[in-house]
């Protein structure tokens, strides 16, 4: 699942109609006074009534923060401007655009902290110009980036809400809205200074398409206005629209939206069809005053109605296999399309055109096409034309009919892959285990990393043998939350990455993404937190990889055929719906002291790729730009406790291993593991009745043929709790032996393995 469609559709959509507002308010303009009554009623913070706008700000006579909080920017920090003295609080209202409004409605409650002194308060609601926005920073100006006024002026615009200008004052409650009609502001912010104050309530913000036309084609009738204002059965006909292009007949042209290279834009003799009522593809056809090139081929889409519905590809493309498409028409007429097969910018290459003047009835048409065998892997473009003449090129005027472009993607065959069963982990930091003696109780806290947080979070793996990715396991907590079972507020997915190493103790580049939404979990243990802020239950979370997702980086060697391990970088991070409330109990990935490489680091900003119309959220090719190492005590860096998975033998592995079973025993309620053959063959035969026999868990080497670099694994019994236990560890060995000998009883070596 492409991230950044998930993104656009389920957080913001702020790349189809109009961007998903957090809260849908009348605009008003209004200041007062409230009487005592209605300030009793009202005076509760509820910060549930504003989602993802809510804050809250204290200061003191002295002016001076006593403390504040909010649903803002870096987990609503107020930042404070010494330079102009205003605490601001920041929020993100989608990527800058020309072709959109910023939607603001402020509500704040303001009292007196003692009602015996004066109160002085100033409100200001707050704005990025289009010089911030061009910066690429992908965060909102702090104070750092306005160290004078004259900065304040350039990257920021502001109007006033309301002032108390030293009363004495019961509470006052301000509204006010404002409209941004020159651009969509990329961040927005509600700015406070004052005295004796205590002010709480929500800045809610949207960025919205620009009015346009809203028109019925057969009659003329026709206002400006929002697309979510125009009602069926009229047509909106784009933002920026206006009613001079609702006609009949002949009503503007209609361009394509795939990149420029493909001939798009009307200066480069782009595709291009005059609108005829009645000749189209799919259910409509909008206009536009040219070509909208896009990398999603969604241009079109994205700044005018969705139209582009008339072909469904209902076969993969596979080079060499017979591709079948729907293609719906609405009246009689020929197509013409073209395949950039080379994914060479053009349609222009020999056999590209894969229909050439075949003619459509009214209705769905089924057609197919081959695909050549020399297809490149990957995504690339297919331009639909259709009108009632023919004789079309890919480039160039047609005075009737529609063109649509889309992405598609070429995908790749893959040759069978028999499951060995062996290896089964790839790289491996589980939670460490607070002391022997309590293995479900792990040293570590759960640290936030969401994507709506513009915070992630990434550890370092080393990659030293040819298995790939097939699956990956992670250990995370929701803040908070204390019992068996997840919370009811849960994420839509995670984004899960890998990165190439920065060098510096940081990831560099992203080469690989999944979005996981089918992600399976089990109950872990829970944590003990070294802040003493809160113990929560730990959770084992797992998404199993399909082979195409797999991760498979080349691995590299030297002049004599050694391996040369590469150090990766994984970044895991949770996706929740902004369009609701903030989760009561956000997910944390959780920490473990420091085992290998480097410590985990978070991501704050990334430089996007040089195709990306938005920086964030961070996307195949997104580089690194700003973060911070997770650390407890300061300079103590720590790790993120996750697994690689892996369902293939490496290419080096030997005949020595053999498997170990894995048996499961109700009455005693634990698990049991042998590689002795004959031990396995016994309890099958004889003690069926206690121990249920799972089959092989995976492959180690039994202690007679043990290998150079493999470690004993030593196993223990208790009577007392009824378990078996197994480690790798000799100081974990030691200390059960030295400490809990009458709880723990050594059992002797069970096999050997890699730690």
């Amino acid at each position: 699942m492409n991230l950044h469609k998930a993104w656009d559709r389920d957080m913001y959509m702020s790349h189809s109609k109009a961007c998903k507002p957090f809260l849908c308010t009348c605009l008003v303009l209004l200041a007062f006074v409230v009487p005592c009554a209605r300030a009793q009623q009202d005076d509760h913070e509820n910060p549930d009534m504003y989602p993802g706008a809510w804050f809250r700000l204290l200061l003191g006579s002295d002016g001076k923060i006593v403390e504040g909080g909010g649903h803002g920017y870096n987990s609503g920090t107020w930042y404070y401007y010494p330079q102009t003295g205003w605490y601001r609080q920041w929020y993100y209202n989608q990527p800058y655009s020309a072709d959109r409004e910023g939607h603001l409605n402020y509500e704040v409650y303001i009292k007196a902290i003692d009602p015996t002194k004066l109160t002085y308060v100033e409100v200001n609601f707050n704005w990025t110009t289009p010089e911030w926005s061009q910066l690429g920073l992908n965060r909102p100006p702090l104070p750092s980036d306005a160290g004078t006024s004259d900065k304040e002026t350039r990257y920021m615009a502001s109007r006033r809400v309301y002032l108390v200008d030293g009363w004495y004052i019961g509470t006052v409650e301000p509204i006010y809205s404002h409209i941004i009609k020159e651009y969509n502001p990329e961040w927005i912010s509600i700015d406070i200074r004052g005295r004796n104050a205590y002010m709480f309530r929500g800045a809610m913000h949207e960025c919205r398409a620009k009015p346009g036309a809203c028109c019925n084609r057969q009659t003329g009738e026709c206002t400006t206005t929002y697309e979510d204002e125009c009602p069926a059965p009229l047509e909106w006909l784009g933002s920026g629209t206006s009613c001079d292009a609702c006609t009949q007949g002949s009503s503007g042209m209609d361009f394509g939206d795939a990149p420029n290279t493909y001939k798009t834009l009307t200066a480069g003799n782009g595709a291009r069809h005059t609108k005829v009522s009645g000749v189209y593809l799919g259910k409509t056809c909008d206009v536009e005053t040219d070509g909208k090139p896009d990398t999603t081929a969604q241009g079109d889409d994205v700044q005018g109605s969705d139209d582009e519905d008339g072909v469904v590809f209902t076969s993969a493309l596979l080079p060499g296999s017979v591709a079948t498409i729907e293609v719906t028409a609405s009246t009689t007429g020929y197509l013409n399309a073209w395949m950039d097969f080379n994914q060479d910018g053009d349609f222009a290459d020999t056999r590209e055109q894969i229909f050439a003047d075949q003619l459509l009835a009214p209705g769905v048409n089924r057609l197919s096409f081959t695909v050549p065998t020399t297809a490149a892997m990957g995504s690339t473009y297919v331009r639909f034309r259709f009108n009632t003449r023919g004789l079309l090129s890919w480039q160039g005027l047609a005075t009737d009919g529609e063109v649509e472009d889309y992405r598609v993607t070429m995908a790749e065959q893959f040759e069978p892959q028999t499951n060995s069963g062996k290896g089964g982990l790839k790289w491996s930091q589980t939670p460490q285990r607070f002391d022997a003696a309590t293995p479900f109780i792990f040293n570590g806290w759960n640290e936030r990393s969401d994507l709506n947080l513009h915070r992630i979070l990434a550890d370092d793996w080393r990659h030293d043998d040819d298995r790939p990715v097939t699956g990956i396991q992670w250990w995370g907590a929701f803040d908070g939350w204390t019992q068996a079972m997840l919370p009811p507020e849960l994420p839509l997915g995670f984004h899960i990455t890998m990165w190439t190493d920065g060098g510096t103790g940081h990831p560099d580049k992203i080469v690989w993404e999944k979005l996981c939404t089918n992600w399976t979990w089990s109950l872990a243990g829970y944590h003990n937190d070294p802040r003493r802020l809160g113990d929560d239950s730990c959770f084992q979370f797992t998404c199993m990889l399909s082979q195409d997702q797999w991760f498979n980086p080349t691995l590299a060697t030297d002049k004599n055929n050694a391996v040369i391990p590469a150090t990766y970088w994984l970044s895991i991070a949770v996706l929740y719906d902004a369009t609701t409330s903030t989760p009561a109990n956000p997910w944390g990935w959780t920490t473990r002291p420091l085992s290998s490489g480097r410590g985990a680091v978070q991501i704050s900003a990334v430089t996007p790729p040089s195709t990306a119309t938005s920086a964030w959220p961070p996307t195949e090719g997104s580089r690194w730009l700003s973060g911070v190492q997770i650390e407890n005590p300061t300079g103590t860096a720590w790790d993120l406790a996750f697994e690689l998975l892996t369902t293939q033998s490496s290419a080096g592995s030997d005949s020595a291993l053999a498997p170990v079973y894995r048996f499961w025993s109700d009455t005693l309620g634990t698990h049991f593991y042998t590689i002795d053959e004959a031990e396995k063959d016994k309890l099958i035969r004889e003690s069926s009745k206690v121990w249920t026999f799972e089959g092989i868990a995976f492959y180690a080497y039994p202690p007679d043929r043990a290998v150079v670099g493999s470690k004993p694994v030593y196993h223990f019994w208790s009577e007392k709790y009824n378990r078996h236990f197994y480690t790798v560890s000799e100081t974990e060995k030691q200390k059960l032996i030295d400490q809990f000998s009458q709880v723990w009883k050594l059992l002797g070596v069970s096999w050997y393995a890699f730690d």
